[in-house]
């Protein structure tokens, strides 16, 4: 297979390859790569026109955006056979056309041209060589797959409304019929699912819960054809698998919807279908079990959930702080200082020291520790 580049710049077609020469009625399919340097084109849908002496064929062009710094946009597309069949340019234009008519096209151009095949000698072409005749009948074939895709459908969707005819039955005279029942043949009332029109038909609105497996096959067989568009150019037949391929709801994510599973520890699902959540109760902590605790609210107390710890006072419990002196804290063991070992030692009392006495001669201390003099003693000794 030969691919020839062309370049849209500016709305004007060029061409890329160092060989922008076909072969007239050459055996094999040519094709096309095109890259657009601005992005009006990914915005409009787009066609291309090939046109020779005699031959004009325009086809649909799908366009997908390029990362480029240059390029925004390419498409590749196969050469019609019809304007090969001739020698001479070929004249190729792109145009994006839409729903309100407006439109780009690009200048126009001529970067293709057909030449006649060279001599060979005779023989050297193989027997069983395909022929121009025969590319158009695989092209008539794989076009015919296409209407009987489509027919397929048309079918699909006269069974539906057969099963639904069978389903509704005659219309019956309500005042010589008895109600309908499982049965009994008569009339009936327009119930959940179905609508009337105002000229009677009777129409199915959605799906009833307990209607036939044929019925809801088919409206599932109908729904996943109606999924994939048909290609025009048959796709190689690879729609047939995918419209019958199964359809399977995603496992749910953090981003995405889907189904989701009981783990069976911290959820479960009961026989009606109705997930909840196991209910956890909170043990008491111990010394030997992580848990919860309660708060006495005196000497601990909490604040939009930010636990402090009182300080205490002379009539409340509560932290204390070593003033660093006379008690001190290492490594958290609190001592009292002192200047013995066994803790603090009183100095003697003197002219300029305060400190410890001893109660002597003229002197008395009662069971209050108050000093006095002792007057008895002090007469005898000349106070």
């Amino acid at each position: 297979m030969q691919t020839y580049e062309l370049l849209v710049k500016n709305r004007a077609v060029r061409g890329n390859s160092p060989d922008m020469t076909l072969v007239r009625t050459s055996v094999g399919i040519d094709q096309i790569h095109v890259l657009f340097d601005n992005p009006e084109w990914l915005d409009f849908p787009i066609t291309v026109t090939f046109a020779s002496k005699n031959d004009m064929v325009t086809q649909s062009l799908i366009v997908t955006a390029v990362d480029s710094s240059e390029w925004v946009a390419e498409a590749t597309m196969t050469i019609p056979w019809e304007v090969i069949d001739e020698t001479g340019s070929i004249r190729v234009t792109f145009q994006g056309t839409d729903a309100n008519g407006n439109h780009i096209i690009t200048a126009k151009g001529s970067p293709l041209s057909v030449e006649e095949a060279g001599d060979v000698e005779e023989g050297s072409v193989p027997d069983d060589a395909p022929s121009i005749d025969q590319w158009q009948q695989a092209y008539a074939d794989a076009m015919a797959a296409v209407n009987n895709a489509a027919s397929l459908v048309a079918n699909l969707q006269g069974q539906l409304e057969s099963i639904v005819s069978d389903a509704i039955g005659e219309v019956y005279d309500a005042a010589s019929i008895p109600m309908a029942s499982e049965d009994t043949a008569g009339v009936i009332k327009i119930g959940a699912g179905l609508s009337m029109s105002e000229n009677g038909v009777l129409s199915v609105d959605s799906v009833p819960v307990d209607m036939s497996s044929s019925v809801t096959t088919a409206i599932s067989n109908l729904s996943l054809l109606a999924r994939y568009a048909f290609d025009s150019t048959f796709n190689d037949g690879r729609f047939a698998s995918a419209m019958l391929k199964q359809q399977v709801l995603p496992k749910a994510s953090n981003s995405k919807f889907g189904v989701v599973a009981p783990d069976n520890d911290t959820t479960f699902v009961n026989d009606s279908g109705i997930i909840s959540a196991y209910r956890y109760v909170l043990p008491v902590a111990t010394n030997d079990t992580l848990g919860g605790v309660k708060l006495d609210g005196n000497t601990i107390t909490s604040n939009d959930g930010v636990i402090s710890v009182e300080t205490a006072t002379p009539t409340t419990f509560g932290l204390v702080k070593p003033d660093g002196v006379t008690i001190t804290v290492d490594n958290g063991v609190i001592t009292a200082s002192g200047s013995g070992s066994d803790g603090y030692i009183l100095p003697k009392a003197s002219g300029e020291q305060l400190g410890g006495i001893l109660v002597g001669d003229g002197l008395k201390i009662d069971s209050n520790g108050i000093l006095s003099i002792d007057i008895e003693v002090a007469d005898e000794v000349g106070f």
